[in-house]
């Protein structure tokens, strides 16, 4: 997001050329976050960081709650509602969407007259792309070409971005998912299930049938 506001910065396509963080009379960059999950909450950590002023609009009341209670002030966290979303857009520099609805499509949260509202040159990075994008404006990009730009808003909407650091990606995912692995291996499926509810919650398919709702909500129209 840092490099794709600079005005040389690899792509035919010139940010707003800002630096996150004020230097003399110049004000800091603004970053505005949908969803205060893991993701969303590391690129705050990270450009926070870096000097910029963050907001982070969360949807889950009780989240938003703790979070104004663990940082301090050091990151403006709000409640996500139209309002908030129509207020911020056009001064911030960067917007990055990590909203998810787990097994189902990312929710849609911009319209294209949102985008039409933001200052040309800045960046919109669009993490909910794996799950379809959460903007009128999102389509898949690749590492090869990883913008394009709509509305004057430039566009990094780059799919599985986890591989663009694979040896920390696999480590992580594999601290995550080996407790289960084990779980599985010991006591077998149905057994696994009835000591850890959280790994009956991520059963997509069981027996040959679809079990998941958020998933079979999202792919009700592909499989009729």
């Amino acid at each position: 997001a840092v490099r794709f506001l600079q005005k040389e910065n690899g792509t035919p396509f010139e940010g707003l050329g800002r630096l996150p963080a004020g230097i003399g009379g110049c004000a800091p960059a603004q970053v505005l976050i949908f969803g205060a999950g893991n993701v969303g909450l590391n690129a705050a950590n990270a450009l926070a960081g870096l000097g910029a002023n963050i907001v982070l609009l969360e949807a889950d009341i009780n989240r938003m709650r703790l979070l104004q209670f663990e940082l301090g002030g050091s990151i403006q966290v709000l409640d996500f509602s139209d309002a908030n979303v129509r207020r911020l857009l056009p001064d911030c520099d960067i917007l990055i969407a990590a909203a998810l609805i787990p097994g189902q499509h990312a929710p849609q949260l911009l319209q294209r007259s949102d985008v039409q509202s933001m200052q040309k040159g800045s960046v919109f990075i669009d993490v909910s792309i794996d799950q379809g994008g959460c903007s009128e404006t999102s389509r898949t990009t690749s590492f090869d070409e990883p913008v394009y730009v709509e509305e004057g808003v430039i566009h990094c909407c780059l799919p599985n971005l986890p591989g663009a650091v694979p040896l920390t990606s696999t480590m992580a995912l594999t601290h995550a998912s080996l407790p289960y692995i084990r779980l599985l291996a010991r006591h077998g499926i149905d057994e696994a299930v009835a000591l850890d509810q959280a790994l009956l919650r991520g059963i997509n398919i069981r027996d040959g049938k679809l079990v998941h709702q958020g998933l079979a909500e999202s792919l009700a129209g592909i499989l009729r």
